[in-house]
Formats: structure tokens, sequence, C-alpha cells
């Protein structure tokens, strides 16, 4: 049987604290947000930076600057429904640098958070894999 899955992409954000974004909305009859890295998935005839680039413009109103770095790629802990049933996701993980300017939260999140390394890994594990969130948690670790 064919393997199946969706791409997404994602931008691993940081603040000049080091605190990295996590955005969102809450989900139905939930007081509590739903945070992730901002991104989503390719569409069609896209590179995954031109995913990368499209997501951030809709989710946060800002582009990236310079080259972003590929940090990691895992397969998601959810798993995505289509017509043809429940579809793996693939998440490629992108440390970016965001051009100048104002967040603006686009149709889809209702919040936004800059979360120690720690806090974060602690709020994605829900979606990534252990080894991807220790290396977020690691990234507060002074050497």
């Amino acid at each position: 049987m064919e393997q199946l899955f969706h791409v997404g992409l994602k931008a691993l954000v940081r603040n000049e604290r080091g605190e990295i974004l996590l955005v969102g909305s809450r989900g139905p009859g939930s007081g509590e947000p739903h945070l992730d890295l901002p991104g989503g998935r390719m569409e069609p005839n896209e590179t995954f930076l031109q995913t990368l680039d499209r997501e951030l413009l809709e989710e946060i109103g800002l582009s990236y600057s310079g080259e972003p770095t590929m940090l990691a790629s895992t397969l998601a802990r959810i798993q995505i429904l289509d017509p043809q049933g429940p579809r793996a996701l693939l998440l490629v993980v992108y440390t970016v640098t965001l051009k100048e300017g104002p967040l603006t939260l686009g149709d889809e999140e209702e919040v936004s958070e800059w979360l120690s390394p720690a806090e974060a890994a602690k709020k994605l594990c829900f979606k990534y894999d252990e080894v991807f969130c220790s290396q977020v948690a690691a990234l507060g670790e002074v050497n």
C-alpha cells in the first residue's frame, strides 16, 4: 500500500531574549489555546521556502529575512484527516529571522506567545516527537 502524507513547513522564530514564538487558536469549547510554531501545509507546486514564506505572511503578517536554516524534519504525532482517510504529517522546521515590523495575526490565529525554549518544548510535544522537543528545550541551555 502506498504511504501518503502531507508536508507542513514550520518556522522557529526567536526574539532577542531567546524566546520562541508560538501562535494558535482556541479549540471549540476550550479556553486553553492550542499553540504551535507558525507555519502550515504545502500547496501544489510550492517549494518548501515558498510555503514557509506564504504561511508566515498568513499567520503573523511578516516574512522572513535572510536565508532560513533547516533545523529538523519529523513525523507529527497527529494525523491529517482527508477524504481518503487519515494521513501522516511530515513537519519540516526552519530557523528564521523575521523582517522588521509588528506581528499581525491572521484569520486562523487568535493568540501569540513568546515562551522560553523549555516552555515552548512542553507546548509542542503534543504534535512533535521527543527528539525535536528536546532539541527545542536545549536552545535555552547555557554552554
